[in-house]
């Protein structure tokens, strides 16, 4: 089999591509579970912040770029959705993933039309899968960020 003389190699093209990784912020009430999925997005190469509820995770997105946030869904005083439907408001390019143990119509119906989530993906998630949809979810903030640029 002839090697392709066209393909480029996987790397960046400057040392300044190199440290720019995208930033993930994870929000889960569940410590063990948020730590876990945390290790498997640190080893896919992203920059990652943590909060363990909404408020935390508002306050987080007022003072931090962040390109894409997964939050779980069942969370007390603000639940997954609730957040993503205020972060779509003051965060509109800001990719948005719903996590749940619990998946249902409704909830899947609410995540998109309230909380416009590019994603809702079912707990306990594959972490090949979760850095797979990471990676279109990255993508995607870069065209919602060039659009709003332009």
């Amino acid at each position: 089999m002839a090697a392709a003389t066209n393909v480029k190699p996987l790397k960046p093209e400057t040392e300044t591509d190199a440290e720019v990784k995208a930033t993930i912020l994870l929000v889960d009430d569940d410590e063990l579970l948020r730590h876990s999925i945390g290790r498997v997005v640190r080893r896919a190469g992203f920059n990652l912040l943590l909060a363990s509820d909404g408020e935390e995770a508002l306050e987080i997105l007022r003072n931090e770029h962040v390109d894409v946030i997964v939050a779980d869904h069942y969370m007390p005083s603000m639940s997954g959705l609730q957040l993503l439907t205020v972060a779509r408001l003051g965060w509109p390019n800001t990719v948005r993933i719903l996590l749940t143990g619990h998946a249902d119509q409704s909830v899947a119906i609410q995540a998109i039309n309230r909380g416009e989530v590019y994603r809702l993906l079912q707990k306990p998630c594959d972490p090949a899968q979760l850095t797979f949809m990471l990676g279109y979810a990255v993508a995607r903030a870069e065209q919602l960020g060039l659009a709003a640029a332009a």
